[in-house]
């Protein structure tokens, strides 16, 4: 769980806080939120440290079940979804743009994004995609990938990306204040 100022004993610092999970060496951007997604995507994806049959929150790493995220889905045909926070309750919840976070690029390589599960009776919690397997394995016991309602397999552009992002974790980056 990366820990922020007045929730925790870590201080968060120009918009930057330690991860608790690796430690003081790395910083977290919190005024960029993809950049959050990004660092708890490579944990899920490559932390041997985490149980990769437990479903994880994507903004904090907690056991998802005592993180519910909620998404709602805009009104017509073309409406985006969006997270709920009214019902959603992640201590590190923080507002992204959803659509752009769901699409992977060279850039930005994490698409990791709460979304609803077809086979989860309606108003449940999202699922983070990276987090797909273990609940399609462990919610609802399906053992083969054949029958998954959805893929879960991220593609190759994507798993180097973010195999990069776990490898870089400790290096530093160069942080701009945007805000005059």
């Amino acid at each position: 769980m990366c820990e922020v100022a007045g929730e925790t004993d870590t201080a968060k610092i120009d918009g930057h806080a330690d991860c608790s999970n690796c430690g003081p060496g790395a910083k977290i951007d919190w005024e960029n939120t993809q950049r959050v997604l990004e660092h708890m995507g490579a944990h899920i994806l490559f932390d041997t440290k985490l149980n990769r049959t437990e479903e994880r929150c994507g903004l904090c790493l907690r056991p998802a079940a005592l993180c519910p995220i909620y998404v709602t889905k805009g009104r017509g045909t073309l409406g985006r979804y969006t997270v709920d926070f009214t019902k959603s309750t992640c201590p590190n919840l923080v507002r992204f743009n959803y659509k752009n976070a769901s699409e992977s690029s060279e850039k930005c390589p994490c698409s990791n994004v709460p979304i609803i599960c077809s086979l989860c009776s309606p108003g449940s919690p999202a699922v983070w995609t990276y987090n797909l397997e273990a609940h399609f394995r462990g919610r609802h016991r399906l053992t083969s990938r054949a029958h998954f309602p959805v893929p879960v397999e991220q593609s190759k552009s994507e798993k180097d990306g973010m195999k990069r992002v776990w490898q870089t974790r400790f290096k530093s980056r160069k942080f701009y204040n945007t805000k005059k």
